[in-house]
């Protein structure tokens, strides 16, 4: 499972598996280093953008057709305002290349293979990101993805790229991914990230895709000193290999060597645990095989062209073995009629294409998502409570902390007994959109199966059977690519009500906490506080009473005192003057 690993132990001792750091191959400095694999990949002077935009379409269409493994052009004397084009979010260039530029004008491309390159990229990006919002600590940083970063002298683009929150310039962790053939050329950009001076990169990581035999390697590089048998003088930190896995097929299974993979916590987020949830993401085992093994959406795209070539076999089987009537019987009823159903028939190679495929995705990898997100969500819900209750007035916080802790489980049994079912759900609808393949497939052969229906006359079966050859040759790719891409489009539409339903889950169970935690903590504080302040009122009051009695009574004192004071005056006045006259 994606998360985190219960300490966050070093995490940079040399890796078990070809410990190959990105510079072993040279000593030499980084620019030094850079400067060779420059001249290894052959530099080209930088004349127009068209020359330029052809150049990587001539190359990307190598690597489609697989006739080449080099993933690298170099140009030199480009200007930086044509650099800043190229790199536009709006240039097609962009969905199919990643850029590296220095101020001397040197441009490096990387042409990405679609689709192993991007499907890889964003496939590594949703594990880390679940990783992260298990440990709660999604918030604190920004999934770039392939944002534009300038770092000392040079100016690059990582393939996905995490920071902190609001700081585009500033990135933790970064992830490359190219071809194995290509591995020395991808350690340029490995060493790049992590020893340009002012670079914040802490940790990389390297996916080697090998496209001869199914196979990837994930290499993660970290900066640390170099040990060398004679020290010399004192070096700045290379770029080394500190954990290495390969992932391939043995006998049909998906074998991992090098167990999961494990990415210090402070490197990643940038800062030290200060939780029991947090600790080093991990990309689990289970995990790393589904990644290896990819999709059932790419599987249906990569493999369409091969299908398509089996469908004349299966016209040729009709043409062979049908009688007359029997043709255009089924060709009246849509291709359907009595035990046979053409229409299933052409979809048949692509359904047993995809489905050891399709049956892993829902029976395999969804369940299991399903469960990480209820972990997860158990475990962000554990997180709330603790803090809730950490700030809540201590004699509150024991008088109701079991009461919140039975609702918490409620909440938390509530909320998996709804993913269940949204998981029944979407198993249930899956299987409405692996009838689509069938179901487009009928919608467009109906011209043709009604054309040939209505042949007639002397060599009718034989004018069926050119028609019938005819328009799948000339159509049965597109058909085939309709409905793949109708079944893509329900998946999706699937997934996003899905994530919809989710979403709304757990808004509802958040707001219904909310109610609870701040019936149980806010108001008894908020009544407390009340009190509180009712009585001290009450004791202002009596004091000012008090206070005002004591000037009463000092005053009254006063009074007599000068009344006293009066009357002795007058008598000895009296006495002075005696009676009058």
């Amino acid at each position: 499972m994606a998360g985190s690993s219960s300490t966050n132990k070093s995490t940079t001792s040399q890796a078990s598996f070809d410990t190959t750091d990105a510079s072993s191959e040279s000593f030499l400095p980084l620019q030094e280093h850079e400067a060779q694999i420059i001249e290894e990949l052959g530099k080209k002077p930088f004349t127009t953008i068209p020359a330029l935009k052809k150049a990587v379409e001539s190359l990307f269409q190598a690597l489609q057709g697989k006739t080449t493994n080099n993933q690298y052009l170099v140009f030199t004397d480009v200007p930086k305002h044509i650099h800043a084009q190229l790199t536009e979010k709006t240039s097609r260039l962009t969905k199919t290349s990643r850029f590296s530029s220095y101020h001397n004008g040197t441009l490096i491309i990387k042409v990405m293979p679609n689709p192993e390159h991007e499907v890889a990229a964003g496939n590594f990006d949703r594990y880390i990101n679940a990783a992260l919002d298990a440990m709660g600590v999604g918030q604190e940083l920004d999934a770039l993805r392939s944002t534009t970063v300038e770092i000392g002298d040079f100016t690059k683009e990582a393939d996905a790229s995490w920071g902190p929150r609001g700081r585009d310039t500033v990135i933790n962790f970064v992830l490359e991914i190219g071809l194995s053939e290509s591995r020395r050329h991808l350690s340029m950009g490995i060493r790049g990230w992590l020893e340009t001076p002012m670079s914040t990169v802490q940790v990389a990581v390297l996916v080697n895709i090998n496209r001869t035999q199914p196979e990837i390697e994930f290499r993660r590089f970290e900066l640390a000193p170099r040990t060398y048998h004679v020290v010399i003088r004192a070096s700045p930190p290379s770029a080394i290999c500190t954990q290495a896995i390969r992932v391939h097929r043995v006998n049909g299974a998906t074998v991992v060597n090098g167990g999961a993979l494990v990415l210090p916590f402070q490197k990643v987020v940038g800062r030290a645990q200060t939780t029991p949830a947090e600790g080093n993401v991990t990309i689990s085992v289970a995990e790393l095989q589904f990644y290896a093994e990819g999709t059932i959406f790419d599987f249906c795209k990569k493999h369409l062209r091969e299908v398509s070539q089996g469908l004349g076999e299966v016209v040729a089987d009709w043409n062979g073995n049908v009688h007359w009537s029997t043709y255009r019987a089924i060709c009246r009823r849509s291709g359907v009629w009595k035990d046979y159903n053409w229409n299933r028939d052409v979809a048949h190679p692509m359904l047993e294409y995809i489905r050891s495929y399709w049956i892993r995705a829902f029976n395999k990898e969804t369940p299991l998502h399903f469960q990480i997100f209820s972990l997860n969500a158990k475990t962000c819900l554990d997180i709330f409570h603790k803090n809730a209750v950490s700030t809540a007035d201590e004699s509150i916080a024991q008088q109701n902390n079991a009461k919140l802790r039975r609702t918490l489980g409620t909440a938390a049994n509530s909320l998996k007994h709804q993913v269940d079912g949204t998981e029944l759900s979407l198993r249930t609808r899956q299987k409405t959109a692996n009838r689509l393949f069938v179901g487009v497939i009928a919608a467009e052969l109906e011209g043709t199966f009604w054309r040939c229906a209505n042949e007639a006359g002397t060599g009718m079966l034989k004018r069926m059977q050119a028609l019938m050859e005819r328009d799948v040759e000339l159509n049965g790719a597109e058909i085939r690519r309709k409905s793949a891409q109708r079944v893509s489009e329900e998946l999706s539409d699937i997934l996003k009500q899905t994530e919809d339903k989710i979403a709304c889950m757990v808004r509802a169970t958040v707001i219904g906490l909310a109610r609870d935690y701040h019936t149980a903590i806010i108001t008894p504080q908020i009544i407390k506080l009340s009190e509180q302040e009712m009585q001290l009122k009450l004791e202002v009051a009596e004091a000012l009473r008090k206070a005002g009695q004591h000037l009463v009574l000092d005053q009254l004192d006063l009074n007599v005192e000068d009344g006293l004071a009066a009357t002795s005056n007058d008598t000895q006045a009296a006495v002075e003057t005696g009676p009058q006259a």
